[in-house]
């Protein structure tokens, strides 16, 4: 949050804003935003005679981001799935940022490592009003959450 002012927001609209790094842009409108999960195995084990079982914390895992907006004349996405998809190296960070009404960040997640690895466009229907809507799957390699 950018000030005390967003101590009292109460109603954020569903509006995600995915800023990446490399080029600091931003692409704006996605609809929907799943995925912001983070997950610790738990390790568990015996000592000795001991009937007790122990737990530690194992590895940590971080789900793929998938984000949905409808179609835009934009093409960066599409160029960066197309850099993957042509085997160069081109992990990005980023965040995936909640709006309120007046366009003020009230939460952001920062993500790191993250390459595209599903592009998919939108179900097209003849005679359909439906907004165009593509998807982006992101694999991210570590995910803060902030506020």
């Amino acid at each position: 949050m950018r000030g005390a002012d967003h101590a009292n927001a109460n109603t954020c609209r569903p509006l995600q804003e995915l800023q990446l790094s490399r080029r600091d842009c931003w692409e704006p409108g996605f609809s929907e935003c799943s995925g912001l999960t983070s997950e610790i195995d738990v390790v568990e084990y015996r000592e000795g005679q001991d009937g007790t079982v122990r737990k530690l914390p194992g590895l940590v895992k971080f789900s793929d981001i998938t984000l949905k907006r409808g179609i835009t004349v934009s093409n960066d996405l599409q160029n960066w799935f197309s850099n993957i998809l042509n085997g160069q190296s081109d992990r990005r960070n980023g965040a995936v940022i909640l709006l309120d009404d007046q366009n003020n960040e009230v939460v952001r997640w920062s993500f790191s490592g993250a390459f595209p690895r599903k592009l998919e466009g939108p179900h097209l229907r003849a005679g359909g009003s439906e907004v165009a809507i593509e998807t982006i799957v992101l694999a991210v390699e570590r995910l803060d959450w902030g506020s």
